[in-house]
């Protein structure tokens, strides 16, 4: 039973599907991957031992589950459609204690929390409209960033790609793996911000606007004075 992993922490709550990892189906039949890793990556992948886990759902587009060394652990904050979900937990409270995992994954995590996007836009606030409101909210996740890199421990509401990339940081283990796919130049810093040394970008998409969105395998610091080892 995964439960028993001594990863998982007894204060936060989470439902666990009663599907053994050993019979969990293929993530993917789509035998073409976007990206590859280099040898140099994937041998590092290699060494991990313990639990591998997925935030946000599958990411099987943004490293072959083939190349893994045991399936993973996958966990959202719902059940999408047909997806395959080991866990249901919210990505910024994962039920596993600090320094615990190995290797997490994550990709195409929305820019803006949807529980306060949804909180936000439908308020009654009668000096603003829901589309307004709509507008609102995503500009309020970009000034996120220049809260988080003027002083990471500013409260971050509604920005819910840099409060996952804080939780990933809790639980991952020292000179533990974090690959995460579709961050932007923003994104960027604050994995810089939080210590995370770049292994390998496996993947770049350019996108409207001039903007580039990057695949990156990251490994957190193993140096005590590093004021994100946690």
């Amino acid at each position: 039973n995964i439960s028993k992993h001594p990863c998982f922490s007894n204060n936060i709550p989470c439902i666990i599907s009663n599907m053994s990892l050993d019979t969990i189906e293929e993530l993917t039949n789509n035998p073409n991957f976007k990206n590859q890793p280099s040898h140099k990556t994937l041998d590092l992948i290699a060494t991990i031992k313990g639990p591998i886990v997925e935030v946000g759902g599958t990411t099987h587009k943004l490293i072959d589950p083939e190349l893994l060394p045991h399936k993973p652990i996958t966990t959202d904050r719902k059940k999408w459609g047909e997806e395959s979900i080991d866990l249901i937990t919210d990505g910024k409270a994962l039920p596993f204690v600090d320094k615990s995992i190995p290797m997490i994954m994550a990709d195409h995590i929305s820019l803006a929390d949807l529980i306060e996007y949804e909180s936000y836009i439908h308020s009654e606030d009668p000096a603003t409209t829901p589309q307004e409101r709509q507008g609102d909210i995503k500009e309020f996740a970009k000034k996120d960033y220049r809260l988080f890199l003027e002083n990471p421990d500013s409260e971050i509401k509604y920005n819910l790609r840099i409060n996952i990339m804080r939780e990933i940081n809790r639980v991952v283990e020292p000179g533990g793996i974090v690959a995460f796919g579709a961050l932007n130049d923003l994104d960027m810093q604050v994995a810089e911000t939080l210590g995370w040394s770049t292994i390998e970008i496996i993947g770049e998409q350019h996108i409207a606007g001039g903007r580039t969105h990057y695949d990156v395998v990251f490994q957190k610091p193993t140096d005590s004075t590093n004021p994100y080892y946690s």
